[in-house]
């Protein structure tokens, strides 16, 4: 499917938004990594960018957010740690 330009345009302007508050909220919870409200916050941030990205088609772009969001989910539910290689490998994937 093709997009405007308009529209590509409005999806960049939001990611860029997303993507920069999960790095904010990343660097965050790098001080405080059993923050829930953070976590909380790093999830619903990771789903929207997700949810975008897939409803432009950007694949692998929502690959990657989705497989972020899967880890998020089981720090949730505190079936692994929220360690600083982990937040280091989230700071990294908000990059890409």
């Amino acid at each position: 499917m093709e997009y405007s330009d308009k529209v590509i345009k409005a999806f960049y302007d939001d990611c860029t938004e997303l993507v920069d508050n999960l790095e904010e909220q990343l660097l965050l919870l790098e001080k405080t990594p059993q923050n829930k409200d953070i976590i909380n916050e790093v999830f619903r941030l990771t789903h929207s960018i997700k949810s975008e990205a897939a409803l432009m088609g950007f694949n692998k772009f929502s690959s990657l957010a989705h497989k972020m969001e899967d880890v998020l989910q089981m720090v949730r539910e505190e079936k692994i740690a929220l360690d600083s290689s982990l937040l280091d490998t989230f700071l990294k994937i908000s990059d890409r």
